[in-house]
Order: C-alpha cells, then structure tokens, then sequence
C-alpha cells in the first residue's frame, strides 16, 4: 500500500510541474481589448475591411487636446518626435496608435520606461478620438478590421500561414516565448482580431512587418481568425499541451520526467533476490518486494 501511494504521489508532483505552464496558455494575459471600439467597418480588398479616419469634426477636437496633453511632450507638437520618443509619421498610422492605446502600452510614466500590455489609459471613445486625429495628420488612416471567419478550410489555410510566420516566435499555440536577446514574444491569449492585423501592419517591437503584397488581407484574416481559435483546446488533439512550449518542454517531460517516474515504480515494484547462506552453500531465494 506504502508503494502505491508513493507512485501516485509522483504522479501528483508530475501533475503540479505540468500545470501552472498549461494554465498560462490557456489563459494568457487579460484581454485589454474587450472594450476597444468597434466602428462600422468599410469593405477593402480581400475579404477584409479597414476603419478610416473621417475629416476634421467635433471628435477631431477632442483628439488633438487629448494627443497634447498626453502624447506631444515625448512624440512632439508636429509628430516628429523628441529625444523622448519616435516619430509617429513612420510607425504605421492609425493603426500603431490604436494598438498601443487598446493594449495599455501607452501612454507611459516616463521616457526610459519599458512599455507593457495592460489595461488602456484610456476609454474606447478617446482611443478612437486620438487615433484619427494622429491619423489624419500623419496621412494614415487605416485601421485594418479582418473579416473573422469560422469554416475549417479558412481555419486550415490561416493555421499554415501562422505555422509559416509566426510561430517560431509565439509558440504553436500562441503562448509566447524567448526570442533572444532580451526579448519575449508576448502571448497572444487572448486576442482579438484587430490587435492581430494592426501588429502585422506595424511590426512593433523586435517583430517584422507583414503588410503589402506579400501578405494580402485575406491572409491576414485567415491568421487573425486562426489566432483566435488558440487556448481553446480545439487544437490539442494529441493529448496533455504542456502549455504549448514545444519540443523542449515535451521532451523534458517525456524522458526525464515521465522516463524518472517509469523506473521509480519498476523499482518499487519489481522483484528482488536475496543471498542466503545455508551449510556453506549460497541459495537464492525470491521474495517479493
């Protein structure tokens, strides 16, 4: 009895190493971006759909004492930047200004901060205000909206152009992980699909630009849509995910982990042989351990 109880508590250890990595996939960082402003999309090409930023108007004012209260001390009056901080006219429009309101990563306390995704300084309304008015001054006013779709062609297609480009950074399952360097691709659980096409646009931080001809926005909705399926368990068909953390983790669980514990029971329930000495002679006699 002593035995089993010593095997079923290795299976628990196993089971306490293996969980906080699989919970953190599964619920990733708080979506920041459940009350992010959601404008009447205008068709594009593709299948998806982009927010443009309308001409001058009461919201426009709104924008422009919100930007300089807010923004112009580090990104300057006429958007050119300071020693503070980059120029807006070359980080991507619109787009780079919503994503950073939306996920909390601006504005920040002070210059050398490290920015982070968290919940927005803002509400929807004055995200959407500062957004076109930095829009409209920069000369780019698209908000890239894809279209979401749910059928398992769409579904198969965007899980090969994600596998292609995007998960030697972010995990197979959206998870995140180290890319060298110092930096970490952030996790995508939860996201939404804006947040998606916007960083595809804008190549923040250490990642790439896939915008223009070579990635179309049909295939950018075919990511987004995809993307939003991870976390789900919908795509965990082989067994325990182990957080999605890849060969590394899987391979460490399987030989040294689940190998470990394999021999530790073969040995406390294995046979064991006894010499006895018995009128000079040496007999072996079984007993069961």
């Amino acid at each position: 009895m002593r035995r089993v109880l010593i095997i079923f508590g290795g299976v628990a250890v196993l089971a306490l190493l293996l969980l906080p990595a699989t919970g953190q996939a599964q619920q990733g960082t708080p979506s920041t971006t459940a009350a992010s402003p959601t404008p009447s999309p205008t068709p594009a090409p593709g299948g998806a759909s982009a927010t443009t930023a309308p001409a001058a108007g009461a919201e426009e004012v709104d924008g422009r004492q919100l930007y300089f209260n807010n923004c112009a001390a580090c990104h300057g009056p006429d958007f050119n930047g300071t020693s503070n901080g980059p120029s807006l006219r070359e980080v991507g429009g619109a787009a780079a200004v919503d994503w950073v309101l939306r996920s909390g990563r601006m504005p920040i306390a002070a210059p050398d901060q490290v920015p982070q995704r968290g919940p927005a300084r803002f509400n929807p309304d004055e995200i959407e205000a500062i957004t076109r008015y930095v829009g409209s001054a920069v000369g780019d006013t698209q908000v890239p909206e894809p279209e979401i779709r749910t059928d398992q062609e769409t579904l198969n297609e965007g899980r090969e152009l994600y596998q292609e480009n995007c998960a030697a950074c972010h995990g197979v399952n959206g998870a995140g992980a180290a890319i060298g360097g110092g930096y970490d691709a952030p996790s995508l659980l939860p996201v939404d699909g804006r947040t998606v096409a916007e960083a595809m646009k804008i190549g923040p931080g250490k990642m790439p630009v896939f915008a223009g001809e070579q990635y179309p926005p049909e295939d950018v909705s075919k990511i987004a849509s995809y993307v939003l399926t991870l976390g789900t368990g919908d795509n965990d068909k082989g067994g325990f995910p182990i957080g999605g953390r890849g060969p590394v983790a899987e391979g460490f669980v399987g030989w040294v982990i689940g190998l470990g514990l394999m021999v530790f029971a073969a040995r406390l329930i294995g046979t064991r042989t006894e010499r006895k000495a018995t009128d000079g002679h040496d007999d072996r006699v079984d007993r069961q351990g």
